[in-house]
């Protein structure tokens, strides 16, 4: 993520958390109106003691955070019913629409009714039922401002505008709010749990219900204004199950600092339990509860929680998705939309894991075509966080070649020698060859092309005879100072070693010189020839007729080569 996006989040969270502070004793509990707007209407999030700010991914965004609509990716709708105490009843509408990937709309509806009160006149007679209850109307947007490398989202920030309106009896009073959200996912790439896939921490920053206060005739009151910041760690400890434990620290105008602690376990992506404490909460149980069931079209979920003497406060809800994802499926192992950058990937599922994990082997491939070594280490950690399994294959054994030439060769410590390396040039092209046949595994290549890239210029960058000395140390080998030699330098005395030995019928010392020819230059027809005499002299014949038949494959014009061939049969055997 860009460096300017992650340090403008944490200075605006420094600032709502000190904002807070200042506000903790702006006001007494109960001495704000509109109250109801403190009405969780999920109840997922309620399960959770509403710590939910960095979690909130669907439509409910809308009233915890309003930077999680981001990650809404059809179009949704989500509905909840809350029967209170003394039938007063608490309903919850919202409508989310993703007219592009990242960027997300809503409207909702936020309802409070109290049923039937009494109306008492100056001697206390009853005389009427009043009618009371409060309403809000909302629109909000969140967005996608950063992504990461496989346009997962990274930076969300969203805001919500509302028309609140309150009615007693024959009067009301109405006002507006604003809130205004931003989520950060950080995805390091290294954890303590090394075991556990697709480990990610989310930062939040929200500020709610910001605006005037209500006014019933001559008094007025504020708006039950906080400020929240919140964190979560998401995992995947077991396969398909998904842990998620959240922290939110709650300011609020009219009440005490809190903070609440919230867990969710998914087990199979269908069935979620969850548990939730809240600290300062002054009636009942400071514990909540819920469970939810996650279908492919519709989320219901429900929640519970105690009040002591006056019962248990019960929600349930719905959210239900409909039409097809606005964007396209995850890269599928390809890099398009990544240099793209146009389309939004969603957040990590479990079916998606190892899609994003080849996402990032394909960019380490690319990183090592451009010669950025440390990225391409960075991404293979990061595919390794997601799919564990990586480190057993040719993946692991590349991304512990790549470690040890960042290490030794110092490159984020000075990053101007990969500067040297990607400005190009033959020895700084001879350069990435032999760190490429290093890091996968080539080591013979690389030991001879380490020499031949110092050879180049031997009054070159200091560089080059680093890299010579890494490579040697890397194998164990020590430096061979005659094969120090520019590229064609070193295949002519090659060769002209390998044909002395011919004549002195030293054949195992001409197979060990055309082989290291062959491994720098495989098109040179005179040393496949001369490999395959060599052999033949040896007596493998079998390795003999394949160098002999690649010879005259690169030349074949080469007579004497196609008339031994024809004499044994060999070319019957090509042909065939």
């Amino acid at each position: 993520m860009n460096k300017t996006w992650r340090r403008a989040f944490i200075l605006s969270a420094a600032g709502v958390l000190l904002f807070g502070f200042s506000l903790l004793k702006a006001g007494s509990p109960g001495s704000s109106g509109g109250l109801f707007l403190n009405y969780s209407p999920g109840p997922r999030g309620s399960a959770m003691a509403d710590a939910f700010s960095s979690i909130t991914d669907d439509a409910y965004a809308s009233y915890f955070n309003p930077a999680g609509l981001s990650d809404v990716e059809n179009f949704q709708f989500g509905t909840t019913y809350n029967l209170s105490f003394e039938g007063i009843r608490h309903q919850y509408l919202v409508f989310a629409y993703p007219y592009k990937p990242g960027n997300v709309f809503t409207l909702n509806y936020n309802g409070l009714s109290y049923g039937n009160i009494d109306g008492y006149d100056a001697v206390g007679t009853t005389k009427w039922n009043i009618d009371a209850g409060d309403f809000s109307l909302g629109f909000s947007y969140g967005k996608t401002l950063t992504k990461d490398e496989i346009e997962r989202p990274v930076l969300n920030a969203g805001g919500t505008f509302k028309y609140i309106n309150e009615k007693l009896d024959n009067v009301s009073a109405r006002t507006f709010a604003f809130d205004l959200g931003a989520v950060y996912a950080l995805r390091p790439d290294k954890y303590w749990l090394k075991k556990i896939q697709a480990q990610e921490f989310r930062f939040s920053a929200v500020a709610k219900n910001i605006g005037p206060g209500l006014k019933f005739d001559k008094e007025s009151s504020p708006l039950p204004m906080s400020f929240i910041l919140g964190s979560s760690w998401h995992m995947h400890p077991w396969g398909s199950h998904k842990l998620i434990l959240a922290l939110d620290n709650v300011f609020a105008v009219d009440d005490k600092y809190k903070i609440c602690f919230g867990a969710e376990y998914f087990l199979f992506q269908l069935l979620g339990v969850r548990f939730g404490y809240e600290t300062n909460k002054y009636i009942g149980s400071k514990f909540r509860f819920g469970v939810g069931f996650r279908l492919s079209f519709v989320d219901i979920d429900y929640s519970m929680t105690p009040f002591g003497e006056l019962g248990n406060m019960q929600k349930i809800g719905i959210l239900a998705r409909f039409g097809y994802k606005k964007e396209k499926q995850p890269l599928k192992g390809e890099i398009m939309r990544v240099e793209d950058a146009k389309v939004v990937a969603p957040r990590e599922k479990i079916e998606e894991l190892q899609t994003f994990a080849a996402d990032f082997t394909k960019l380490a491939e690319k990183n090592i075509v451009e010669r950025d070594y440390l990225s391409a280490e960075q991404n293979l950690k990061k595919a390794f966080n997601l799919e564990p399994n990586l480190r057993n294959d040719k993946w692991g054994k590349i991304e512990k070649n790549l470690s040890e030439i960042n290490k030794e060769m110092k490159f984020e410590e000075m990053p101007e020698k990969l500067g040297v390396l990607k400005g190009g040039g033959e020895q700084a092209d001879l350069a990435h060859r032999t760190i490429r046949n290093f890091i996968n595994g080539e080591n013979d290549k690389a030991y001879l092309l380490a020499h031949i890239t110092y050879g180049t210029d031997l009054n070159g960058n200091t560089i080059y005879e680093e890299l010579l000395n890494a490579i040697c140390k890397f194998l164990g080998r020590g430096v061979t100072r005659d094969a120090i030699l520019p590229e064609k330098s070193w295949i002519t005395q090659k060769s002209k070693s390998s044909a002395s030995y011919f004549y002195t019928r030293e054949f195992n010392k001409v197979v060990r010189e055309c082989e290291e020819i062959i491994l720098i230059d495989d098109s040179n027809y005179i040393v496949w020839s001369r490999l395959g005499s060599a052999y033949y002299m040896l007596g493998d014949y079998e390795k003999a007729k394949k160098a002999y038949l690649k010879a005259v494959e690169i030349n074949p014009s080469d007579g004497a080569t196609l008339e031994f061939l024809k004499e044994k049969g060999w070319m019957k055997d090509k042909a065939e």
